[in-house]
């Protein structure tokens, strides 16, 4: 069972005053490594899912090589589908 304020003043021969601000300053103590830890954890979470995203610099240099090929995607495109009228139109042809 627990010891209450009383007891373990009596057996330290201290009184309620020292041993109130002894516990407030170890818990204040304990408080301020768990809030440190926790920090610590959440800026290493937040580490973690920010490098997966892009800046605005980075997203503007993507665009800007989009726009570049942008007319290759489009030869590409009209191409296959030259290639696909061809491969119909030969088929009809040889029936």
């Amino acid at each position: 069972m627990a010891k209450s304020n009383n007891q373990i003043n009596k057996e330290s021969g201290t009184t309620v005053q020292e041993t109130t601000l002894a516990v407030v300053d170890y818990r204040m103590g304990q408080l301020e490594n768990a809030v440190k830890e926790g920090f610590a954890a959440h800026d290493k979470k937040l580490d973690g899912l920010t490098q997966n995203f892009a800046t605005k610099e980075e997203l503007s240099q993507v665009q800007a090589r989009l726009n570049d090929y942008q007319w290759y995607f489009r030869a590409l495109v009209t191409a296959f589908l030259i290639a696909i009228a061809t491969g119909v139109g030969t088929i009809i042809i040889h029936r």
